[in-house]
């Protein structure tokens, strides 16, 4: 979202509301037909798709997005499980981007403009396990949690957010949980935070706090093997942070000399 050694840090999370408990995804196969598209996939706000392979903390570029009369720069991203990017742009325009060849191609989503001009967003698998949901919090306040509807393109408000939710960036798992990742609005020493979003009530069911993770000028989020992938922009280049629930530590495992907007996993992703 515009505007490395392991160190374990688990006093960063001690004051959680909740702890987040991250559950296994369901043996649903045959929602998940294409092996080749369940890494993470990134967006620079200078329109690079770039995928990240969370085992080796590597990236790989796979092209530069160029897509028809946008007017924006790149704010944020959602993958779906076949591998299409759904990239926002600042502008309120949305493009369908192949994961493979950062080919891009116009959609049918026609912006409300107010508090969804732009916002995070991301999808969770649906509880039935054989479909998924794309999911978005306004990055304006009110902080508002909302779905858009494939392949129609319709926005529909679901619950406004905590009021400490500001401008959040959103993962979803396998498991059909959801996540959101975000600077705590009640605070001003620029803390951040991840937390589990109930889908139905916009209510914050699990949280984990980080005092030393600043977003700075772009923020982007991802779930990924267990763990979260945070990307921050704290200095005006991007940092990727990883937070393991498992144990409670944080490390930062990579850096890109590029501003990081927009990050998104696919549900079949391993969990």
């Amino acid at each position: 979202m515009a505007d490395v050694a392991d160190v374990a840090d688990v006093a960063d999370v001690a004051d959680s509301i909740a702890p987040i408990d991250v559950l296994p995804p369901p043996d649903v196969t045959p929602f998940c037909t294409d092996p080749s598209v369940q890494l993470v996939y990134v967006v620079t706000e200078s329109n690079d798709l770039l995928s990240f392979e969370p085992p080796s903390a590597a990236f790989r570029t796979i092209g530069t997005i160029h897509c028809p009369a946008r007017s924006g720069s790149p704010f944020s991203m959602a993958v779906d499980h076949t591998g299409s990017a759904y990239v926002l742009f600042s502008d309120g325009e949305i493009f369908k981007v192949s994961v493979k060849d950062a080919s891009c191609a116009a959609t049918s989503y026609k912006s409300p403009g107010g508090t969804f001009l732009t916002f995070g967003m991301g999808f969770a698998r649906d509880p039935s396990g054989s479909g998924e949901t794309l999911y978005v919090a306004s990055a304006s306040s009110p902080p508002t949690l909302a779905r858009i509807d494939l392949p129609a393109f319709s926005l529909t408000s679901v619950a406004l957010l905590d009021n400490s939710v500001s401008a959040a960036e959103l993962t979803g798992t396998g498991a059909g949980q959801l996540f959101g990742f975000f600077a705590d609005a009640t605070k001003t020493d620029g803390s951040s935070s991840i937390a589990e979003i109930d889908k139905l009530t916009g209510q914050i069911t699990g949280r984990a706090n980080f005092p030393s993770v600043q977003q700075g000028t772009g923020w982007a989020f991802a779930f990924w093997g267990g763990d979260f992938y945070m990307f921050t922009a704290p200095a005006g280049t991007s940092k990727v942070t990883r937070f393991r629930p498992s144990d409670g530590s944080l490390a930062d495992v990579a850096t890109w000399p590029g501003v990081i907007v927009g990050a998104g996993v696919s549900t079949c992703a391993p969990g």
